[in-house]
């Protein structure tokens, strides 16, 4: 594993250092997604935690030639019991969903949607439940699982870890094994506790990055490598991808820039 230290900008100060080593940022209360490939479409992130600062909702909007959806999660937590009870709102409806967690409020171990058995008058189509499964070792999430048992789609996550720092991802569906490694850090402390603008980038998925699943990466991931594969074929694409961060003059990362194979791909602004 490697460590880099370029790939900060010059306005990165030596504040910024002074300002991670004394604690983890503010929580990030929003952030957006540009796609500079992808014309006409952003995401759009809020956040919102309680006084215990445990994330309560999360809000994602997506606007795509014009056309705006936005689905919502929404916690509500039970600390004597482990558990909280989510509502996931998508495409005009309305799901309540179970989370248990293992021995904190930070480590989920599955979020299920229950199957729903009357089909939706509009499609047709029966929900048949959602599934998210994790596990740790040492405390950092080492496997994932995700079903949709609507669609029979079914993701698998592998993590592994070098003492706190992620080594390498191996993650696949029934079509296409990806695989994040060479993965290099900056010396610079990873300042995001809560929501991790960062890890997003990586696209490991939705528990990990918001802070459900455990902690991530001790430094600011620099550069990795993104292999794709066909399970029975070969390699369909391996990208070298690097993110690059902006500072305001108080030291806090506002802006993420990552580009693949030196084309950039997203940008995240980010606010607190």
């Amino acid at each position: 594993m490697k460590l880099i230290r370029a790939l900060i900008p010059i306005a990165m100060s030596l504040c910024m250092v002074g300002c991670n080593n004394a604690g983890k940022s503010s929580p990030v209360k929003s952030m957006e997604v540009l796609f500079p490939t992808r014309n006409n479409y952003t995401e759009t992130y809020n956040f919102r935690y309680d006084s215990e600062g445990r994330l309560t909702l999360v809000e994602r909007c997506t606007v795509a030639e014009g056309s705006k959806h936005t689905t919502s999660w929404k916690y509500s937590y039970d600390s004597q019991s482990l558990k909280a009870a989510a509502e996931v709102k998508a495409w005009n409806k309305t799901r309540r969903a179970e989370v248990l967690f293992q021995d904190d409020l930070s480590h989920m171990v599955s979020f299920t949607i229950g199957e729903e058995p009357d089909a939706d008058p509009a499609t047709g189509i029966a929900f048949l439940g959602q599934t998210w499964e994790g596990s740790y070792t040492d405390g950092r999430l080492a496997r994932s699982l995700f079903a949709d048992f609507t669609s029979d789609g079914v993701d698998a996550g592998k993590l592994t870890w070098e003492s706190d720092l992620l080594l390498k991802y191996e993650g696949s569906d029934p079509s296409v094994f990806e695989e994040i490694k060479d993965i290099e850090y900056n010396d610079t402390p990873n300042p995001f506790d809560k929501v991790d603008p960062a890890i997003y980038l990586l696209g490991i998925g939705n528990f990990f990055w918001q802070g459900l699943a455990g902690p991530r990466p001790a430094s600011l991931i620099g550069a990795y490598t993104h292999v794709a594969s066909d399970p029975w074929v070969e390699d369909i694409s391996m990208d070298h991808v690097v993110l690059a961060y902006e500072t305001a003059p108080g030291g806090r990362i506002t802006r993420i820039v990552q580009t693949v194979n030196g084309q950039t791909e997203k940008i995240v602004t980010i606010s607190y």
